[in-house]
């Protein structure tokens, strides 16, 4: 029999209303809820768990364009900007699974900001951005942030595939968990093809005593329904047109359901159901909280066989809440609800508005926070503006309100998150309702808690960069070299750490606030002797991520055509007015000459890691042709600097004004200290210069006591500049640290504030303005300018942004643009 009346009410079973007895409730803690906080709290505080969003510029690119993001880090219950970890990881990663591109970013305090160079080569098709800190590798990838990345270099359209029938599975969700006998239950469920995707279909719900319910899915291929289970009986779903059935759970004889219900203005309603329990007027606890932290708790004194309690929500933070109830003892979950609380949120308020705007036009706004909840809010946030007629999307289907709030807390696949959030869609609370019954909690167990089950922690929190590497003994098969000393030095950085080998030869240093051009000394010494013929073996290993088919995006249909005729043309502009933007390069009819930057190279030259150096003499120039040691090489070049003797025994001695015996001076190799005879074993062509230091005011300064009597700094080519002939083994090498920090870039875009020559450059820019780490409050307005492009369209200006109190903001503006 069907129990849906055309109210919607639920009809209770005859049995159950005449069975329903008087409720209390203590809304105290006993020692049974403070056993549970207590656990709750331990595994939360003991393992906080982080989350990445990133906010692209959009989601549709062209090879040779270039992907910019802002990066969101958030942790703990109160999705508070995380200070747990300072390195972000960004991975671009094809259908293949291959990895395109990695870069690491620094986050301070929760936030940071990079860019992906697309290759221009960059093959059509679908690719993910995966992004994540070192920390979220102990929980697992299903962690990690991932966002569709759509790479159209074809014109064709996309279709999607469709999904052979048998491939479609059909899974069933009690609300709160389980079939009791007699227990009046909605029940959700969900379709889903071989990708995890939704799939809506028709059909019916059978049970093997006869009965007969319509199966329809509402959307996304999820829809719920009605049954009061009887026990012995078993049901399952049909889908037209496929033989398969799709069993639900089995019916059990006794236990406890939970029934959820809230409008605009009421409190939330929860009610407990019970069936044939022996302990029947036992106290249970039912514990409300949300990522962790128990918001509140309520013991339910069950006499009867329905409870309800109301518990207000106004003040319980916006987001996924669930509802938990358990037995006296706090030991054993009975059952479990998620829902959805939406309380009121802080806006972002935009002035200075006009209805449009003229080409080449400058827009000036006015951004603020306009909180109802807080005198003084404050956050970081990330803006984009693209030009919509040339765009592929219309606003962003995961924003960081819907990453922080919705798909980083639950299980499985939840296409077009934002659809829950938009205001317009008057069936986004049901349908969100139906996420909360189709999707569980997944960041943690309630068993893995009440037991104090801790998983192994295989990767630390990074404050910085690490390099990684060990030491093997030259001549020894690789022996590898225990207790060694190592020395990390970057003089420009102020950076001078040490460390030993373990027993496998391993070294480590961490939390190196290095950017990828930045250049280390590593220095080794050998336990015994002193002696230096080891090899660095450098860990540059990099944790690669797969292409995820859970996460991909399918498009209905995607017309490509006047994406690929915008790409085209900004090509062929980029291509033809280059020059205007290169100070380097001259035009010279058809050709383009590169010419000399004006820059003093005498200055460069002098440049060291420990400053500017009183002269410099470079090896490349063609007076040192036919000479063959770098020191004799040196006689007569530099004023002030004496040298006698013949090669391989030379005397060096730099002259000290107010000094009859000047000290002599400190020899460096790569800005490491080494004797006169190292250079003297060296031949010319392996020097690319050297910087001459002297006056004690400037040299004793930088180097010290074994500064005094002057610096000779010779430094040695690199890479393809480097000789064949290599250099005797010393122990110390200079190297870039792999994964280090990406260099910051500011985006560029044209100013039509006064007319200059570069301005007759055709402007169809796609992007129009781009600006991360941008500082928003409620108590002053933040300006934004940026300036029209020359065609007629619509503008997304679609902002992104975290609080410092944990709360996500997402919004989206729209201008137009109009010919003068």
């Amino acid at each position: 029999m069907n129990t849906v009346l055309s109210s919607g009410r639920i009809r209770l079973p005859i049995a159950i209303l005449f069975i329903a007895l008087g409720i209390s409730y203590s809304y105290g803690q006993n020692k049974a809820v403070e056993q549970i906080i207590e656990k709750v709290d331990l595994f939360t505080k003991g393992l906080p768990q982080e989350k990445i969003f990133l906010h692209t510029d959009r989601a549709y690119y062209g090879s040779g364009e270039t992907i910019w993001f802002q990066s969101y880090a958030a942790a703990g219950s109160a999705n508070l900007p995380s200070t747990l970890s300072q390195t972000v990881y960004t991975q671009l990663i094809d259908s293949n699974d291959s990895l395109i591109y990695q870069v690491v970013t620094e986050s301070i305090n929760g936030f940071g900001s990079g860019y992906i160079d697309l290759p221009p080569n960059l093959a059509d098709g679908k690719y993910q951005l995966v992004s994540f800190t070192n920390w979220m590798k102990n929980f697992g990838e299903e962690y990690f942030f991932r966002k569709a990345i759509r790479i159209v270099n074809n014109d064709v359209e996309v279709l999607t595939s469709a999904v052979a029938q048998q491939n479609i599975d059909l899974q069933f969700f009690p609300e709160s968990g389980n079939l009791v006998d007699q227990i009046p239950t909605k029940i959700a469920f969900k379709a889903i093809d071989e990708n995890g995707l939704g799939v809506n279909i028709k059909g019916k719900i059978l049970g093997s005593n006869g009965e007969e319910y319509d199966l329809v899915s509402d959307y996304d291929g999820m829809g719920q329904f009605f049954l009061t289970p009887t026990l012995g009986v078993t049901y399952y779903g049909q889908i037209e047109g496929i033989d398969e059935q799709f069993p639900l759970q089995e019916v059990q004889k006794e236990g406890f359901s939970l029934r959820t219900s809230q409008t605009q203005s009421d409190p939330l309603k929860i009610t407990t159901l019970r069936n044939g329990r022996p302990d029947a007027g036992s106290q249970l606890q039912l514990i409300i909280h949300q990522r962790g932290r128990v918001l509140y708790s309520v013991e339910i004194n069950q006499k009867g066989s329905i409870s309800i309690a109301e518990v207000p929500t106004e003040k319980f933070p916006l987001g996924i809440v669930s509802i938990t109830l358990f037995d006296e003892k706090g030991v054993e979950p009975l059952a479990e609800r998620l829902v959805f609380v939406e309380n009121l949120s802080s806006q972002i308020s935009i002035s200075q508005l006009k209805k449009e705007y003229g080409i080449r036009d400058e827009v000036n706004l006015e951004l603020a926070l306009s909180s109802a909840q807080s005198d003084s809010l404050s956050g970081v946030f990330s803006v984009s503006v693209i030009d919509l007629n040339q765009s592929l999307e219309l606003e962003p289907e995961r924003t960081v309100l819907t990453e922080l709030l919705l798909n980083s807390d639950l299980k499985g696949h939840i296409s077009n998150p934002s659809y829950y959030f938009d205001p317009e869609n008057s069936k986004r609370k049901e349908h969100l309702d139906l996420v909360m019954l189709t999707h569980g909690w997944r960041r943690f167990v309630w068993n893995e808690i009440l037991n104090e089950d801790i998983p192994a922690i295989d990767y630390v929190m990074e404050k910085g960069v690490q390099l990684k590497g060990q030491i093997v003994r030259e001549f020894s098969n690789d022996k590898a070299e225990a207790n060694a000393s190592v020395s990390l030095i970057n003089p420009a950085l102020g950076i001078f750490l040490e460390t030993e080998t373990d027993r496998n030869g391993e070294f480590s240093f961490e939390d190196l606030g290095l950017t990828e051009d930045d250049d280390v000394i590593l220095k080794a010494e050998r336990q015994r002797g002193n002696k230096t013929n080891v090899t660095y073996l450098i860990d540059s290993t990099t944790f690669k991520t797969g292409y995820s088919r859970y996460h991909e995006k399918y498009e209905e249909q995607l017309e490509t055509g006047m994406f690929l005729l915008g790409k085209k043309t900004r090509d062929k502009i980029d291509s033809a007015y280059a020059y205007l933007y290169d100070s380097s390069a001259i035009m010279l009819g058809d050709f383009v000459l590169e010419g000399t930057r004006v820059a003093d190279e005498e200055t460069q030259l002098k440049e060291t890691s420990f400053g500017k150096g009183t002269d410099a003499i470079d090896f490349d120039n063609p007076m040192f042709m036919g000479q063959f040691d770098p020191i004799g090489a040196l006689r007569g070049k530099f004023p002030g600097v004496d040298i006698s003797g013949f090669p391989g025994s030379y005397n060096v001695s730099i002259r000290q004004a107010g000094r009859i015996n000047p000290s002599p001076p400190l020899f460096l190799l790569d800005d490491v200290p080494v004797s006169i005879d190292l250079i003297n074993s060296m031949s010319i062509d392996q020097i690319e210069k050297v910087v001459l230091f002297k006056g004690l005011s400037s040299a004793a300064v930088l180097f010290g006591e074994s500064g005094v009597g002057g610096v000779l700094a010779f430094y040695t080519k690199k890479g393809a500049d480097s000789p064949s002939k290599s250099l005797p083994n010393t122990g110390v090498i200079t190297r870039k640290v792999p994964n280090a920090y990406q260099l910051t870039r500011e985006f560029y875009a044209p100013k039509y504030e006064t007319k200059k020559p570069e301005h007759i450059r055709p402007d169809r820019r796609i992007l129009l303005h781009w600006q991360p780490m941008l500082e928003l409050n409620n108590w002053d307005k933040a300006k934004l300018k940026f300036w029209t492009s020359d065609l007629e369209t619509t503008m997304l200006i679609n902002i992104q942004g975290l609080t410092y109190l944990g709360e996500p903001i997402s919004q989206s503006f729209y201008l137009d643009t109009v010919k003068n």
